[in-house]
């Protein structure tokens, strides 16, 4: 009589092998996931940092002037474009996903 009551090396190399492909699969689609979701939050501070300078400008009269703010590792550009009539506040920064976003607000001069 033999004793058949556990797995052979073959069967556990296998089972291994088909583990490794799966988790070789999955995990670029996680790591771009995570990249996502840190953009989303970079792209909700640099909202709060461009609405904290248009309050300025806009409400508190202090003068609309081209800034740099890092946060972290990431650095945001704020510039101002002026035309005759009305002004546009940008601002620019390369996301975790290593692509270039802008927000602008556009406002009426005083």
């Amino acid at each position: 009589m033999t004793n058949n009551k556990g797995f052979t090396l073959l069967e556990i190399m296998i089972a291994l092998f088909v583990f490794a492909v799966g988790v070789g699969t999955i995990f670029p689609s996680i790591v771009k996931v995570q990249q996502e979701r840190q953009t989303i939050r970079q792209e909700r501070i640099a909202e709060e940092v461009l609405h904290y300078h248009y309050y300025k400008y806009f409400f508190d009269g202090e003068e609309a002037k081209e800034t740099v703010v890092v946060n972290g590792e990431v650095i945001y550009f704020l510039t101002v474009k002026e035309e005759s009539k009305e002004s546009v506040l940008c601002i620019s920064w390369e996301g975790e996903n290593r692509r270039g976003y802008e927000r602008c607000l556009s406002f009426k001069n005083r």
